[in-house]
């Protein structure tokens, strides 16, 4: 009896233009599945791939993306604050990945990779926003060192009134 073991290869790299179409899908796939229940269904029913194809293909945020053999399957994007307040504080923006890939520990090698490059640029505050009643990513972010700090921002998606809730990790940049 043969036993082979396939070993996983990943990357992860900056973002370019070309990778627009592949950051679209993961968006879209994990949109549906991350806020089934949080936001109205028919809108989620109706997102598309092309509204996020769109945004990357013209001017593609500092991201980085995460590859498993040769298939790109998250991005996370990073930035200066862009609240008025906080500008002296680095976000992430955005963290997804196709949900066959949750649980994989790709979510965290992309935030840290992130938290690494926002602390080269000089940041020693980092803050995020997530969706109120995202469970998984709550108990992801309090993982990965993020604690809840009181802030909440309402929006709406959808056409539903949402709460969005800010999350921060303070602290040595060489903890982040």
């Amino acid at each position: 009896e043969k036993i082979v073991s396939v070993q996983t290869q990943t990357e992860i790299r900056a973002v370019t233009r070309e990778d627009a179409a592949s950051i679209g899908q993961i968006y879209c796939a994990a949109w549906k599945e991350t806020y089934r229940g949080l936001l109205p269904q028919d809108y989620l029913d109706s997102l598309s791939s092309e509204r996020w194809k769109k945004q990357y293909a013209v001017s593609p945020p500092t991201a980085l993306a995460l590859w498993e053999d040769g298939k790109l399957v998250g991005v996370v994007s990073y930035h200066q604050g862009r609240q008025e307040k906080l500008s002296d504080w680095g976000e992430v923006g955005s963290l997804y990945l196709l949900p066959c890939c949750w649980k994989k520990g790709y979510g965290s090698r992309l935030l840290r990779e992130a938290l690494s490059r926002l602390s080269q640029m000089g940041y020693k505050q980092v803050y995020l926003w997530v969706l109120q009643g995202n469970r998984r990513a709550i108990a992801f972010y309090e993982r990965e060192g993020f604690s809840f700090s009181g802030d909440r921002l309402e929006t709406y998606i959808g056409g539903q009134r949402v709460t969005e809730l800010r999350y921060i990790r303070n602290g040595n940049p060489n903890t982040f």
